[in-house]
């Protein structure tokens, strides 16, 4: 009897340091620190799912909890769509990525189409001209703005999570706001205030428009998307969130 009680006693001990090793090796909540450089939840932010971020103190978690999200600065005019059983996919330069509208019980699959055109894909499908503002001067609007349009959130804290993990929520496009086109004058700035600027020179100059740097900013109530501090004006912060499908940055 003392025996088989001994074995006992060890098999539980041995149990509870395996435990205590296990949770030894996660993120400080239990969970397995994970994330991608892009966000790999579906169409829907409200339904993105994920692993936890390293940092996390504990407590309940919510689903929603990542790694916390960065910028991804790329080749202008290339602008990265969503995903497929291959791995991701990007539009090249003369093409923007169509987000898949309500298809059913579901989202209609991300495609790309002409740049500046209509999307089809599904009921609401969502334009993505530009995630930074070089996309736009890559497709012949020198001087324009990225914004995310259509009453946007300013990217708030995810409840439960690091203070870091950021997402926005709502919004119905991305687009290039402003700027003239290759070859013009000058280009118009895309402000609120309605006001022009021109750089006094043409394509072949140096001129901010010219080298794709952005001279104006987005509407009123919209958020200007960047992937560079050089991207945003001169006071603001390129802060990295989640919307959609994507990590982005976004000037606060």
């Amino acid at each position: 009897m003392k025996t088989t009680t001994l074995t006992l006693v060890l098999a539980a001990a041995a149990l509870a340091v395996g435990a205590g090793a296990a949770c030894s090796s996660s993120n400080g909540n239990g969970n397995p620190g994970t994330g991608s450089g892009r966000d790999s939840g579906v169409q829907d932010a409200a339904a993105d799912t994920g692993g936890n971020n390293g940092g996390d103190s504990g407590g309940t978690m919510d689903a929603g909890c990542k790694s916390l999200p960065k910028l991804h600065p790329s080749t202008p005019g290339d602008i990265f769509c969503g995903y497929t059983d291959a791995g991701t996919f990007d539009c090249m330069t003369g093409q923007q990525c169509c987000l898949g509208g309500k298809e059913g019980s579901g989202f209609a699959p991300e495609t790309c189409t002409t740049w500046g055109g209509s999307c089809s894909n599904g009921t609401n499908p969502i334009p993505i001209e530009c995630e930074q503002p070089q996309d736009c001067a890559a497709n012949g609007k020198p001087g324009a703005v990225c914004c995310l349009q259509g009453g946007a959130s300013v990217p708030a804290p995810v409840a439960n999570c690091d203070p870091g993990d950021l997402k926005t929520q709502g919004g119905k496009a991305i687009v290039c706001e402003g700027g003239g086109t290759v070859g013009d004058a000058g280009a118009t700035d895309g402000g609120a205030d309605g006001s022009a600027t021109a750089d006094g020179g043409g394509a072949s100059d140096a001129g901010a428009a010219d080298a794709g740097a952005a001279t104006g900013g987005c509407a009123t109530g919209e958020l200007q998307v960047c992937e560079s501090q050089s991207d945003c004006p001169s006071g603001k912060t390129c802060t990295p969130t989640r919307w959609k499908l994507y990590e982005i940055g976004v000037c606060l």
